[in-house]
């Protein structure tokens, strides 16, 4: 499986839990297909302040 493709994202209407002064975080993990066939999608939040 490749590596995903990692997209760093704001959510500017949350305070950060590390700093309430800066925007929140949000980062996404994209894995995309290898070949053009057609390729189901799974979406996974585990909810907020998990890790």
């Amino acid at each position: 499986m490749p590596m995903p493709r990692i997209i760093e994202s704001i959510d500017r209407s949350r305070p950060s839990f590390e700093d309430a002064r800066r925007p929140r975080p949000v980062r996404i993990h994209l894995w995309e297909p290898d070949s053009a066939a057609p390729a189901r999608v799974v979406l996974l939040s585990h909810g907020t302040g998990g890790r």
